[in-house]
C-alpha cells in the first residue's frame, strides 16, 4: 500500500511540475507576442529590429560581446537587407 501511495504522489508531482512549465511557457510566449504586436513588429520588421537592437546597445547591463556583435554584425545585416520581410 505504501508503494502505491508513493507512486501516486510521484506521478501527481510530475504532472503538476509539467503543467506549471507549460503554463510558464505559454505566458512567456504571449508576453513576446504582445511585445512584438504593440510595437508594430509584424508590419515593419526591419524598423522594429533596428530600434530593438539600438536600444540594447544603450543599456548598461548588456555584455560587451553582445554589444559588439549587435553593432558590427546584426545592425549591419539589417541595413544590408532593408527589404527583408519576415
Amino acid at each position: 500500500m505504501n508503494k502505491i501511495s508513493n507512486r501516486i504522489t510521484k506521478i501527481t508531482f510530475q504532472i503538476l511540475i509539467t503543467l506549471m512549465r507549460v503554463l510558464f511557457g505559454m505566458g512567456w510566449f504571449m508576453a513576446g507576442i504582445t511585445k512584438i504586436t504593440e510595437k508594430n513588429g509584424f508590419s515593419e520588421p526591419e524598423v522594429f529590429l533596428n530600434n530593438y537592437l539600438l536600444m540594447s546597445l544603450e543599456k548598461q547591463n548588456v555584455p560587451d560581446f553582445y554589444k559588439y556583435f549587435t553593432e558590427h554584425t546584426a545592425c549591419f545585416l539589417i541595413t544590408l537587407f532593408p527589404s527583408l520581410k519576415l
